[in-house]
């Protein structure tokens, strides 16, 4: 006859009452199930009850299959836990039942800066590959036996030999020089080269050969943006390797946007460097303060691009900035212009209306960037009207939207209840937003 017991054994901790006798006989244990399936059929039905309840919100449940948590706390996690080492391979490692946005956001720009190594891409459950957009490397060095090796070169060839690494699209590179440059375009696979579109170079330390060389290896680009050379290497004698009067490979056609970051040496060069052999067309271009710095130059971009511009942000930093707008080879050229951002950095406001006045009638959207301060003044009282007038006139048919963006702002409420009573007009046209950064 067989035994209806089971031996003895230790229950493991917050588990299940043992019955006396340490034994647990066929008896107790069939009570058991059907005291659970019970419990399980209530729980099943109070579920129902919900489900009919809230069919709705039950429905959104389970299409997201996670917490539909507010995306700005996705930037605050990427932007606190660059440092921390154990942050960073926990959100790695994110839960597949997240919501599919979750990593778009999370993983969506790698720094290969800092974290050394990178604590999360060796592991077997990481899932990040397919969502990594942007890539950004600065030239970070150490040194290995006589050698000055850049710490970024391993977990850059980690990341491009990953069967998933297809979503790359954009790189933003600090510091690099020649070899440095030269090591990325022979790392890369030339399907992943032809799907990068967006490209920052900062602080370079190489000839304009190899820069214009290295961008040109990427023929699906569409939007650059150019910093200045770093100081040390100016100092060191490298501005007249930017001046050299070697022949330059062309820019790739497919570029439209240009970003200048500064308006030192570089850029001008840059934006010569276009000027005489880019192939397509510029459709928005942020050029800094080249307009003023070198305005001949400038003026020959713009003349060689005016029938394609759609897109302009002008940074004004001093008055001398304004009166470069106001010239014949320079706003009153762009007659396809559809979208201008105005940033008052600094500098008064008083020219808006002088400036908006040279806009083509194709113009649709206008955003201002001014000062908190600059409100205040006296002067600046008299500006706003004058351009509210004008704005819903018959002068800007297209015009659909004017962004007022109020920097250094203490108190919001009472900015903008400010420009509701500066632009009035505009407000009852329903074009007016209103913006206000503490």
């Amino acid at each position: 006859m067989f035994s209806r017991s089971t031996p003895s054994r230790r229950a493991p901790e917050g588990g299940t009452r043992q019955l006396a006798g340490n034994a647990l006989v066929l008896g107790d244990l069939h009570a058991l199930v059907v005291k659970l399936e019970g419990r399980m059929g209530v729980q099943e039905r109070k579920i129902a009850v919900l489900e009919q309840e809230n069919s709705e919100l039950w429905q959104e449940i389970h299409r997201l299959k996670g917490p539909r948590l507010p995306l700005e706390i996705f930037f605050l996690i990427v932007g606190s836990a660059r440092d921390d080492k154990k942050a960073l391979k926990t959100f790695s490692l994110v839960s597949k039942s997240w919501m599919h946005i979750t990593r778009e956001i999370l993983f969506a720009r790698i720094s290969l800066r800092g974290v050394k190594p990178l604590p999360f891409p060796n592991n077997p459950h990481c899932t990040i590959f397919p969502y990594v957009q942007v890539m950004d490397i600065g030239n970070e060095t150490e040194d290995v036996g006589m050698q000055r090796v850049p710490n970024w070169l391993d977990d850059f060839n980690f990341f491009l030999h990953m069967p998933k690494f297809t979503a790359l699209t954009s790189l933003d590179l600090e510091s690099f020089d020649s070899l440095d440059f030269d090591t990325v375009i022979r790392a890369m696979p030339p399907a992943m080269k032809g799907r990068i579109q967006k490209l920052g170079i900062q602080r370079p330390g190489a000839s304009m050969l190899a820069i214009t060389s290295f961008i040109s290896n990427f023929a699906n680009l569409t939007t650059l943006e150019v910093g200045d050379i770093h100081g040390h290497w100016e100092a060191d004698g490298l501005a007249p390797l930017l001046s050299t009067n070697e022949v330059l490979p062309p820019p790739p056609a497919s570029i439209t946007k240009l970003f200048f970051r500064e308006s030192g040496l570089l850029p001008l060069n840059v934006l010569k460097w276009f000027t005489e052999a880019h192939s397509g067309v510029i459709k928005s271009l942020s050029p800094h303060t080249l307009a003023t710095t070198h305005s001949g130059e400038f003026r020959d971009f713009i003349h060689c691009f005016r029938t394609s511009l759609t897109e302009l942000f002008i940074l004004i930093l001093h008055e001398d900035d304004t009166t470069q707008l106001l010239g014949p080879q320079y706003l009153i050229m762009l007659r396809q212009l559809r979208s201008i951002v105005l940033n008052f950095y600094h500098a008064t406001s008083n020219w808006v209306p002088n400036i908006i006045a040279q806009l083509p009638s194709s113009i649709e959207k206008i955003t201002i960037y001014v000062e908190a301060w600059d409100l205040a003044r006296n002067e600046s009282v008299a500006t706003w009207p004058e351009l509210d007038h004008m704005l819903v006139g018959t002068t800007f048919p297209s015009l659909r939207n004017l962004t007022m963006a109020i920097r250094d702002s203490a108190d919001k409420e009472k900015h903008k209840q400010q420009m509701l009573k500066l632009l009035p007009l505009s407000a009852k046209k329903r074009i007016l937003t209103l913006k206000c950064k503490p």
